[in-house]
């Protein structure tokens, strides 16, 4: 296989704001491509043969499959298998880096998608590939093992926010993601979608990994995120997320992110 590295830098996502992606004609070439985000955009539901591993260089991009849902910050990577359904959603401008693995080369990365804090090894591996046109086969494999290396160790999972597939927890967790300032417990929402307490904490952790405490508390987490990305003041986003005051917003998000809401929104630029 003559497996040449073709680099291709493209400006997406400027119009429609309905947007249909890229098909790789050749699926059996390493492909490396950045893509300019200029304005609000969402992604329609799609899946590739190849498999994908995205670079977030600026900006911040929400994106989800049936089972998770995640916030991409600048310096992080995601993972994603081949054949995995998913969409992505980008509020303002961003830029992002995508290598589009073969199938031959996807099968040996991991089964599941990965949310990824980048080291500078491994951006400077997705440079490499951006950079400069690696045409032999070893060269490339040989990087690609070691970025598949540098990344089996740093899991951002605490940004991943798994999803439920029991029709009773969806109800539940459909309406907390669209109000994250619900506090019900789940004897109240077992009333409400016609189960008992302890059905609904068994199913929680056997379907998301995580207790309802803390499922809630990681929505919370990217919500808090998504409200800085998007310019909310501290009082607007401690309203959105059930929180007494701006002052009270200021507590929660140097207890969860060390450091004040003003020095989080720089962060997500």
């Amino acid at each position: 296989m003559n497996c040449e590295s073709r680099i291709k830098i493209i400006n997406c996502f400027t119009e429609p704001e309905l947007y249909v992606p890229i098909t790789l004609k050749d699926q059996s070439d390493l492909f490396a491509v950045k893509r300019v985000i200029d304005h609000h955009v969402t992604e329609l539901p799609h899946q590739h043969a190849q498999g994908q591993l995205i670079w977030m260089k600026q900006g911040v991009l929400s994106a989800q499959t049936d089972h998770q849902q995640w916030l991409i910050q600048p310096g992080m990577l995601i993972w994603i298998p081949p054949y995995v359904t998913h969409q992505a959603h980008c509020k303002h401008s961003a830029t992002l880096c995508v290598l589009y693995l073969p199938p031959d080369l996807a099968e040996r990365w991991p089964g599941e998608v990965r949310l990824i804090q980048a080291s500078t090894l491994a951006i400077g591996i997705i440079d490499t590939f951006l950079l400069r046109d690696i045409s032999c086969q070893n060269k490339q494999r040989q990087l690609m093992t070691l970025l598949r290396d540098e990344l089996e160790h740093t899991h951002c999972d605490a940004y991943i926010l798994p999803l439920p597939e029991d029709s009773r927890l969806k109800k539940i967790t459909d309406q907390l993601i669209q109000h994250p300032a619900m506090r019900k417990s789940l004897s109240e929402w077992g009333r409400k979608v016609g189960a008992s307490e302890r059905t609904l904490s068994r199913l929680f952790m056997k379907e998301t990994g995580l207790n309802y405490r803390s499922w809630c508390h990681r929505l919370r987490h990217n919500a808090t995120l998504a409200g800085l990305r998007d310019g909310l003041t501290n009082d607007q986003l401690a309203e959105q997320l059930g929180l007494s005051s701006g002052d009270s917003l200021s507590h929660w998000v140097q207890r969860a992110f060390g450091m004040s809401p003003g020095a989080l929104r720089k962060t997500l630029v």
